[in-house]
């Protein structure tokens, strides 16, 4: 019987499992310490609360692996997040609650490592990367009215939010492979409206209508990307294929 060609994984296997470095037990560049605090405080009073936070969350981190060994890279990375929130219930007959939500999160880790192994005099900054966003939304909650067929809440909302991200390298500040992309922006706003119906005290049923505008993301060369942003993940730490992207840039601008 012929024997069966390797398998895509079987092979990738394989390959990961090739022991190219001795370790002795120890992961090389493996490394981390982080810390985080937080503070805030509410304040009750009559038909509402309001209440604030803010949280600084502060990590040090190293890259494991031949390549982040060899370079010693670690992510040194900083945030400070500020959350508040509120409501207030009037004594009204056609508004039920005003409520809110606000945010805003400043973030920026520093990658640092050798631009050359073997010259421990290159140790310093390879790439800088900043997050800045900020985030509201308002919503009103009307009084529950009577359908005949059910109870009917409605609430409606609006959102906005801004969001800017940088990722400089001090490497060759004036070549056109500097850092992993132009500083962009990206503004968005939104608009809801929520409906429950409650036909019995087990039965209910929900309709919502979304509105969304937002504008593409723009760099400094007033390049649009064509598309907006609907998420807005916090990065803790690049990717490994960003990561990859910077060593063999970092390697090409070695060797020219």
């Amino acid at each position: 019987m012929a024997a069966r060609p390797a398998t895509t994984a079987s092979r990738a296997i394989r390959i990961c499992s090739i022991q190219t470095r001795p370790v002795n037990g120890r992961q090389p560049n493996s490394a981390t310490q982080a810390d985080g605090a937080s503070i805030g405080g509410s304040y009750i009073f009559h038909g509402g609360f309001i209440g604030a936070a803010i949280t600084q969350n502060d990590a040090l981190y190293r890259i494991p692996g031949i390549d982040g060994a060899d370079h010693q890279t670690r992510i040194d990375a900083h945030q400070t997040k500020f959350t508040a929130k509120g409501e207030y219930r009037p004594d009204a007959a056609a508004i039920d609650a005003v409520r809110f939500w606000a945010g805003a999160t400043d973030y920026k880790h520093n990658e640092i490592g050798l631009a050359d192994p073997a010259d421990p005099t290159t140790l310093g900054v390879r790439q800088t990367f900043t997050n800045k966003e900020q985030e509201g939304r308002v919503e009103v909650q009307l009084m529950p009215f009577n359908a005949r067929f059910a109870a009917v809440t409605t609430a409606f909302g609006l959102q906005a939010g801004h969001q800017e991200l940088t990722a400089p390298s001090p490497d060759d500040p004036g070549s056109p492979l500097n850092g992993l992309w132009d500083p962009n922006s990206n503004n968005r706003v939104a608009g809801y409206v929520f409906n429950e119906f409650k036909f019995t005290e087990t039965h209910q049923g929900a309709d919502r209508r979304p509105h969304r505008a937002c504008q593409p993301l723009r760099n400094d060369a007033g390049i649009h990307s064509g598309r907006c942003s609907t998420s807005t993940p916090i990065p803790r730490h690049r990717s490994r294929h960003a990561r990859a992207i910077c060593t063999s840039r970092r390697r090409a601008r070695a060797s020219a």
